[in-house]
């Protein structure tokens, strides 16, 4: 059996040895760490407080002391202040220099130091603010540790010092104003391929812009924009035709943020004419015929305009397709039966020109077999009485010779063919859809044939011309003449017009093409005179208008003379300075029962008249009122005279002449004898 064995257990007497001999050391270690502690927290602080200080006394502004920063020496000095927590220095200890360092010297001599509360420094931008800090470390176990004191008297403090260009302004750019850039025309639109454009656009802010705008055609040129009072334009071109996009691209300034806008163009392509033909035409059933397409752009094309490429489809009663070698391009087929063929030439389009197309009728005969086309008929429509040319063509085998007859019109006509075709006039007298016969009567070698064609034959045109309306201006309630010519046409016009705008209107008959008739305004102003041609059966209406002034009477320009009686007469003259004439709308005549020189007989009216008699009778009352249908005052001086079957022969002063106008605002001045 094994036996465990301990060491003896120390006594106290040799524990408090050792204690004593570890304690010192323990005691060197202690103090150690706090005087190390010390110095570093002290060259910590003093750095830090350069850093502080030269960061207040570079930046920009005016500080708590009411003066620039730079110049705020308290400032910079409390900004140090703050970091000594162990009071290691003071004011005294703090300096602070101003350098001008350049590339050439970027370590020059202080030119200025910051003394008292505040200075007076002559900065400038790019100068340097340098803040230097001392601070005393005294040792607080000099005899035990090997810590050395580094004081201000012993000439070996702690010191940092830090620097940092002045920050004399901020320059704080204002927040860039959103736009809005629109292309406000582009002109012409629809353009052609390689047409100048002409692009305007507007960029709008809450201030103008300046700058550049930069615009891009799909498929085409760009161009650059520069701005005047935010508006502006440039020229761009399409190289290919079809809907395209236009992007204008504002670049911003110094005060705007970019945008940009779209506008759809539309591109025309250029327009094209396709033709086709077929050889030999008639061909003889099976055999091969030729067709031929050509492809061209349309007249008034600029010059210089590439020449139709692409390819043409022939459909109908024959299919192929041809591919275009400057402009033209044939293919071949062939037709089992006699009759016609009818053939359509598409020219599809591409990127630059327009799709066209064409047809042409194909005959296949067997001699001496001939087919008859009416070509043309021109003018077609035509106008009853006009002249209308036919134009035919005869086909065949050989060279058609002979006669075609043309019937259908009220004049038919006959054609002596010369190479196949000819022509000849027909003439219309009436108004319809007409059919044309031309039918073709062979030869010694050929066959006849014929052929028909509608044919629309309108009224002859015609124009209606108001050719005076007088007098001219007139007044309220006169009449006015209006005379109206009518002419077109192979033949003169007949039948009515219907005048019309007036207040009382009339209807014209024609003799010649020509009429007038009277019309009557009740009221002033600016009227229209409407003249309606109502047609017959060879000459289409037609009507026109004429502007017409119904003028207000002076009427207080108007005046009289006096009451004059001479046998048995009663007159007074009047006198119309007014440049028309004056409607009257009654007249009132007092003659008292005067007995007259014919024994004890009453006077007795017989007639009144004013340059002509407007009124005859028997009226033996002592006044009399007339109304006449239509009478008016003439310009100038006139004479108005009641006539009585005996003389006058008592006269007492109550004798009166009293004449009521009808003219608008004249009602309230009437011709008073006794006035």
């Amino acid at each position: 059996m094994k036996t465990l064995k301990f060491p003896p257990r120390k006594t106290k007497a040799q524990a408090m040895v050792e204690f004593a001999i570890v304690l010192p050391i323990l005691l060197l270690v202690v103090y150690g760490l706090i005087e190390a502690g010390r110095l570093l927290f002290i060259y910590s602080s003093v750095i830090n407080a350069t850093r502080q200080a030269v960061r207040y006394g570079s930046a920009s502004g005016i500080g708590p002391n009411g003066v620039e920063r730079y110049r705020d020496c308290a400032g910079i000095r409390a900004a140090a202040q703050r970091g000594d927590f162990l009071n290691a220095f003071d004011d005294t200890d703090i300096t602070i220099e101003y350098d001008r360092p350049t590339t050439a010297n970027p370590d020059p001599a202080p030119y200025d130091t910051c003394d008292g509360n505040t200075d007076t420094i002559a900065v400038q931008t790019g100068d340097r603010v340098t803040v230097r800090v001392r601070a005393d470390y005294n040792a607080i176990f000099p005899r035990i540790l090997p810590f050395l004191s580094r004081t201000v008297a012993n000439g070996n403090p702690i010191i940092a010092e830090s620097s940092r260009t002045l920050l004399l302004s901020v320059a704080i750019s204002p927040p860039l104003e959103n736009t809005v850039t629109i292309i406000t025309a582009h002109t012409p639109d629809p353009s052609q391929i390689g047409q100048s454009v002409t692009v305007s656009v507007t960029v709008t802010a809450s201030t103008t812009p300046t700058g550049t705008v930069q615009v891009t055609a799909q498929d085409g040129t760009s161009c650059t924009i520069t701005l005047s009072a935010g508006s502006g334009s440039c020229v761009v071109t399409f190289n290919l035709g079809g809907t395209k996009t236009i992007t204008a691209s504002y670049s911003g300034d110094s005060s705007h943020k970019s945008s940009s806008g779209t506008a759809t163009h539309t591109v025309a392509k250029w327009s094209t004419k396709t033709t086709i033909t077929t050889s030999p035409n008639p061909s003889l059933p099976g055999n091969a015929v030729t067709i031929t397409v050509n492809v061209e752009n349309v007249p008034g094309t600029p010059p210089g305009t590439p020449t139709p490429t692409g390819t043409v489809q022939i459909t109908g009663s024959a299919n192929c397709t041809i591919t275009l070698s400057n402009g033209t391009g044939t293919c071949s087929t062939t037709f089992a039966a006699t009759g016609s063929y009818q053939l359509t030439a598409t020219y599809n389009e591409t990127s630059t020109h327009a799709s066209s197309n064409a047809t042409t009728t194909h005959y296949v005969l067997l001699p001496p077999e001939t087919v008859t086309l009416i070509t043309a008929d021109t003018p077609d429509p035509s106008q009853v009485g006009q002249n209308v040319t036919v134009s035919v063509l005869v086909i065949g085998h050989a060279t058609p010779s002979g006669t075609v007859t043309v019937t259908g019109a009220d004049s038919s006509c006959t054609i002596t063919l010369s190479g196949g075709s000819g022509t000849c006039t027909v003439v219309f007298n009436s108004a319809g859809i007409k059919t044309l016969t031309a039918t073709y009567g062979g030869d010694a070698d050929q066959t006849g044939s014929s052929d028909t064609e509608s044919h629309t034959v309108e009224l002859a045109a015609t124009t209606t011309t108001i050719t005076a309306d007088t007098p001219e201006p007139s007044t309220p309630n006169q009449p006015v003449t209006v005379t109206v010519v009518v002419s077109g046409g192979p033949t003169t016009p007949t039948g009515t017009v219907t005048i019309s705008g007036a207040d009382t209107n009339c209807t014209i008959t024609l003799a010649g093409g020509t009429g007038s008739c009277n019309v009557v305004f009740n009221t002033i102003g600016t009227k229209t005179l409407t003249a309606t041609y109502n047609g017959d059966t060879t000459h289409a209406p037609s009507n026109d208008t004429e502007s017409h002034t119904v003028a207000s009477v002076n009427c207080t320009a108007i005046t009289h003379g006096p009451l004059t009686i001479s046998g048995g007469n009663m007159s007074m003259t009047i006198t119309n300075p007014t440049g028309t004439t004056v409607p009257i709308q009654d007249v009132t005549v007092w003659w008292n029962h005067d007995t007259g020189r014919s024994g004890n007989r009453a006077l007795e009216l017989n007639s009144a008249s004013l340059g002509v008699t407007f009124w005859t009778g028997n009226v033996t009352a002592p006044t009399y009122t007339i109304t006449p249908t239509s009478l008016s005052i003439p310009v100038g001086t006139s004479t108005i005279t009641f006539k009585f079957r005996f003389n006058y022969a008592n006269q007492d002063g109550t004798e009166r002449i009293l004449i009521n106008l009808a003219a608008p605002g004249c009602e309230l001045y009437p011709i008073d004898s006794s006035r």
